[in-house]
C-alpha cells in the first residue's frame, strides 16, 4: 500500500469517525429534547399541584374567618338586644362599651375575610396560569417526541451504515498500522485518535511542530504518533509542506 493510498485511507477513517460523532450527537440531542420537555411538564405539574394546595389552605383560612365573623356578628346582635333590655344606666353604659368593642372586632374580621377571599381569587388566577404552562409544556414535549419518532429510526440506520463503512475501511489497514490505530482509538476515541498534519508540519491535534524527518515518514505511510499528544499522524488530502 503506497503512502498516498494510506493517507487517503486515514483521511477516510477520520472522516467516518467524525460522521459517527455527529450522528451520535444528533441522536443525543433528540433524546435530550424529549427529556427536557418532560422535565418542563413535570415542573409545571408540580407548580399546579402546589397552587391547588395553597388554594385549599387559603379556602380553609377564609372559611374560618367567615365563621368567626358570623359568630362575632351574632354576639353583636345579642349585645344590642341586651342593650334594649338594660335595667340601669350602669348596665346600659357597660353594654355600649361591649358593643363598641364587638363592632370594631366585627369590622376587623370583615376586612380580614375580604382579604382571605381576595387571596383565594389571586390563587385561582395563578392556577389558570399554571394550567396554561402545563399545556404549553405538553405542546413542546409532544413536538420533541414527534421529532424523535420521525428522526431516530433514520439516525439509527445512518449510524449502522456508517459503522459498517468504518469496519470496511479499518479492514484495509496494513497490519503494522492497524495495531497502532486500534490502540489510539481505544485511548482517545475515534474522532480524537487521528491527527492530520497541518500546514508547516504541525500536529493537527495539539499544534506541536513535527520534525521534518517525521513529516516525511508520515507522508510515506509510516505509522507514527505525535510525540506530544500521542495521536496517530496522517497526511490529509491536498497536504503541502511549506
Amino acid at each position: 500500500m503506497t503512502g498516498i493510498e494510506i493517507a487517503q485511507l486515514m483521511d477516510e477513517l477520520h472522516r467516518i469517525h467524525r460522521q459517527i460523532v455527529d450522528i451520535n450527537y444528533r441522536e443525543r440531542k433528540l433524546k435530550r429534547s424529549v427529556a427536557l420537555g418532560q422535565e418542563q411538564v413535570n415542573v409545571a405539574r408540580k407548580e399546579l399541584e402546589s397552587k391547588r394546595d395553597a388554594k385549599q389552605i387559603a379556602l380553609l383560612d377564609a372559611n374560618e374567618k367567615e365563621r368567626e365573623a358570623a359568630r362575632v356578628a351574632q354576639e353583636l346582635e345579642r349585645r344590642r338586644e341586651q342593650l334594649n333590655l338594660a335595667k340601669s344606666d350602669r348596665e346600659f353604659e357597660a353594654l355600649k362599651i361591649q358593643i363598641q368593642l364587638e363592632e370594631r372586632k366585627n369590622d376587623s374580621l370583615a376586612d380580614l375575610t375580604l382579604e382571605a377571599l381576595a387571596a383565594v381569587d389571586a390563587i385561582d388566577e395563578e392556577i389558570k396560569s399554571a394550567e396554561l404552562k402545563i399545556r404549553e409544556a405538553e405542546g413542546v414535549l409532544n413536538k420533541a417526541k414527534d421529532s424523535h419518532d420521525q428522526n431516530a429510526p433514520k439516525l439509527a440506520a445512518d449510524l449502522e451504515h456508517t459503522r459498517q463503512r468504518l469496519r470496511e475501511a479499518e479492514s484495509k489497514l496494513p497490519r503494522g498500522l492497524s495495531g497502532i490505530y486500534s490502540r489510539c482509538v481505544s485511548d482517545f476515541g475515534g474522532e480524537d485518535a487521528l491527527a492530520p498534519l497541518s500546514s508547516g508540519g504541525y500536529c493537527g491535534s495539539c499544534n506541536c511542530q513535527i520534525p521534518i524527518e517525521t513529516v516525511m515518514d508520515v507522508c510515506s505511510g509510516s505509522a507514527i504518533c505525535c510525540s506530544a499528544c500521542g495521536r496517530l499522524l496522517y497526511m490529509p488530502e491536498g497536504y503541502r509542506l511549506q
